[in-house]
């Protein structure tokens, strides 16, 4: 299967989310660039998209996340209006923020964050004494803050942070299917692009290399995709939701396994919560295949048991975790050949 590797050349900036299912909550569109402009020529200031994204060139699109994406988003802009000393102040704060997420995590997570908060730390002096040349070097400095931060995220937000960076893909390939119809296809192919981003970012939180290497694959093709859409090579619908569907089983399959490791930790509620957003990638994938919702029925009776045992006994959870797990697993192996058989 062929791969693509993530570059990271921008800033990631925040905004506000709210939970939900698979539809999009808010109708928000990218900004509409014609043929003849090239994303790559706007000014910085032009690069955020109205739904929160920036756009470093045409095929660069980093997505909001985090309280950290809000810091470094201020130092950004900061620094685009010339006030080196709120920048600073922004890069300190989103510094002091990744220190807080230090505890109760491995090791590991502890040297990558004490690494990238000292580095973030600082990098702020020396924007402070106006020692950084352009934009695109302070992009480079946030993104290793942001790569430390994003392999840990969901160990320490709630709900109302995590769920919706799980379902924001399918807002994206909902987005880029209207677009489509509506030969708005340069706005398609920037939503389509978005959604392989995230794949691409969410593959470097998992070691098992199959599964990396389905995520990646899934990001290759929907990246495939939208420059065959940008080439006026693509007239039918079924090779969106084709694309769309195999990103999603990508992703159910990661949760799930992400799952499986949170469990093996004793973290059950946060298993819990993977595995709910893992269904809710499946059900995704199933309705872009044009198949009815109730072959799902089952394992929605299972998923729904699951949510009420949350936060009750572990022995209620674990027993929950491990029916819905399997009937998950067989649901992805059931829609991953119908998706074989339709190519």
């Amino acid at each position: 299967m062929r791969t693509s590797t993530l570059k990271l050349l921008a800033i990631i900036i925040a905004s506000s989310l709210t939970i939900g299912g698979c539809q999009p909550k808010n109708e928000v569109r990218a900004t509409k660039i014609s043929d003849t402009q090239s994303l790559a020529q706007a000014k910085p200031d032009d690069t955020i998209t109205p739904d929160g994204w920036v756009v470093v060139n045409e095929q660069t699109f980093i997505p909001i996340v985090d309280r950290l994406g809000k810091k470094l988003s201020v130092a950004r802009q900061a620094y685009l209006k010339g006030d080196n000393n709120a920048a600073a102040i922004a890069m300190r704060e989103g510094s002091a923020f990744l220190t807080q997420e230090m505890p109760n995590t491995s090791k590991e997570a502890q040297g990558n964050l004490k690494k990238a908060s000292d580095e973030l730390m600082e990098k702020a002096s020396i924007v402070q004494m106006g020692e950084i040349d352009s934009v695109e070097d302070l992009d480079r400095i946030f993104v290793k803050a942001y790569q430390a931060d994003v392999q840990h995220r969901w160990l320490f937000v709630d709900e109302s942070e995590w769920i919706p960076v799980v379902e924001m893909p399918q807002e994206h390939f909902m987005t880029a299917k209207q677009d489509f119809v509506n030969k708005d296809y340069a706005v398609a192919v920037t939503e389509i692009r978005k959604g392989a981003e995230f794949l691409k970012l969410e593959s470097n939180r998992t070691r098992d290399s199959d599964i990396k290497s389905n995520m990646l694959g899934a990001a290759h093709d929907l990246e495939q995709l939208a420059e065959e859409i940008k080439q006026g090579k693509v007239s039918d619908l079924d090779e969106l939701d084709r694309g769309f569907a195999r990103a999603q089983l990508a992703m159910g399959e990661f949760l799930t396994s992400k799952a499986q490791e949170s469990e093996s930790r004793g973290q059950l509620d946060v298993a819990g919560r993977e595995i709910v957003s893992a269904f809710e990638r499946v059900k995704a994938a199933n309705t872009w295949l044009g198949r009815d919702n109730n072959s799902l029925q089952q394992t929605q009776i299972k998923v729904d048991a699951l949510k009420d045992s949350l936060g009750s006994s572990n022995e209620a959870i674990s027993r929950n975790l491990d029916r819905t797990a399997i009937a998950l697993s067989e649901q992805i192996t059931n829609l991953d050949r119908n998706l074989v058989s339709l190519k």
